[in-house]
Order: C-alpha cells, then structure tokens, then sequence
C-alpha cells in the first residue's frame, strides 16, 4: 500500500513536470503574439531552444514578426517579387491558352487543305 501511494505521487509529479514543460512552451509562444498584437511591439523573441514542433513554431513566429514589422524594405522586395512571379505565370498561362487553341485548329483543319490535294 505504501509503495503504491509513493509511486502515485512520484507519477503525478513526473507528469506534472512533463506538462508544464509542455504548456510552458505554449504558454510564452500565445504570450508573445497577443502582446505584439495590439502594442505594434515586436521587440521580444520567442527563445525556445528545442528542435520539436515547440521551436520550429517559435521560429515561424520569429520570422513572421521579422520580415513583417522590423524590415519592412525586405517586405516590400519580397511583394514585389511575388507580383513579378504572379505576372510571369498569368502571361505562361496566356501562352499555353494560346498554343492549345493553335494547336487544336491546326487538328480541326484537313491536311489536304493545305498540300493542295483535292
């Protein structure tokens, strides 16, 4: 009886440990992005050092907070970019439009039109 209630507890403090440690995480992350949200302060860095999903979300939220509010001429570049690149595919779209329908007139037309055979 005595073994079970000491194993009890030292589960419930495992666990307890093992959660904070979890929601700790959580925790300062939600912290970080609703103090940001409102005050335009962008100042504090989520500083999780794990090579979980924990660090790999707190450096999203790093980079985010970065590109969008401290550097805002890297910001634009990259817009610019992107309209550059959504410009490139609408005329490669324009071009294939294009080539299809060529493609499917010269199928439609009979060939002996063309070689003078009639």
């Amino acid at each position: 009886m005595v073994v079970a209630l000491i194993s009890s507890i030292l589960a419930l403090i495992i666990a307890f440990i093992i959660s904070r440690k979890f929601t700790g995480s959580i925790l300062h992350m939600n912290r970080i992005t609703k103090k940001d949200e409102g005050s335009l302060d962008f100042s504090e860095k989520c500083e999780i050092d794990s090579r979980d999903e924990f660090g790999q979300l707190a450096g999203s939220i790093d980079d985010l907070f970065g590109i969008s509010r401290f550097d805002p001429k890297r910001a634009r570049r990259e817009e610019r970019s992107a309209q550059k690149e959504i410009e490139h595919k609408k005329v490669v779209e324009e071009m294939r439009k294009q080539f299809i329908t060529n493609v499917s007139h010269e199928l439609k037309t009979p060939l002996y039109a063309y070689s003078g055979i009639r």
